[in-house]
């Protein structure tokens, strides 16, 4: 209870705080419409620089409000966005390999590209099917024919579906 009293641990207590309640997409809505939370975290970002070299300072108050800013920036899972790690690395140089921001848009390091998505995207009977229907046929029978053939695609390259539930031979 005492360590609340220190002002960096009960700062980094309350964006640990603000990062959870940020998970719900409902919850960061309510908190960025009425408190404008990104806006007040970039703010504390700029003001942390070292006034000779206008370089942000590395510490565990910026290392934190920067990976609340990129989890409330970036929407998707691991294969969709980098989160930057809580806490400074000990070894090295380097004691945080991520670019820190004081203004958006995000460094590009954080979003992850999604290289071969374009590659991966096959020329299957589902591909065919779905582009060679008009939007005014898209009815019962449409939507049997859609159906027989992504069954069809999933049995004969079941390497096309990915484990995270995505398909990707679309």
């Amino acid at each position: 209870m005492h360590a609340l009293f220190n002002y960096e641990q009960s700062h980094t207590f309350g964006l640990r705080v603000l990062s959870v309640m940020c998970s719900c997409l409902d919850t960061f809505l309510l908190l960025e419409t009425q408190y404008k939370v990104q806006e007040s975290l970039l703010g504390c970002q700029a003001e942390n620089v070292k006034e000779e070299s206008n370089e942000l300072i590395i510490d565990a108050l910026s290392v934190e409000r920067n990976h609340v800013l990129v989890r409330t920036y970036l929407i998707g899972g691991p294969s969709e966005r980098k989160l930057p790690p809580r806490v400074l690395l000990e070894d090295g140089r380097d004691p945080y390999p991520f670019p820190l921001f004081s203004s958006f848009p995000i460094p590009k390091s954080y979003p992850t590209t999604m290289a071969g998505r374009s590659a991966m995207k096959q020329d299957s009977e589902l591909s065919r099917y779905l582009s060679q229907t008009k939007t005014a046929e898209k009815n019962q029978a449409w939507l049997d024919g859609c159906r027989k053939a992504f069954c069809k695609v999933l049995t004969s390259k079941p390497d096309l579906a990915k484990a995270n539930g995505m398909f990707l031979g679309l």
